[in-house]
């Protein structure tokens, strides 16, 4: 997911893929395990689950990022 890319940098990784891959249709499956804190690479905490307004607002930053990954690849 992308509660911890401390653990796993999602948005890096489908950058790199969209552009070594460029996919012609894209099924995009996120979010199944995060329901927890966010932590930033170094893994601190960043927005805590409790805090639903922190939470969906960094959350929503994520998802724009790893969306952001495939603008250029006209998928």
């Amino acid at each position: 997911g992308l509660a911890r890319p401390d653990t796993f940098d999602w948005p890096k990784r489908l950058t790199e893929l969209a552009r070594d891959f460029p996919p012609q249709v894209l099924v995009l499956s996120l979010g199944s395990n995060d329901a927890q804190d966010l932590l930033d690479g170094n893994g601190k905490v960043v927005a805590a689950a409790a805090d639903k307004a922190a939470w969906d607002a960094e959350y929503s930053r994520r998802l724009a990022a790893s969306f952001d990954a495939f603008a250029d690849s006209s998928t």
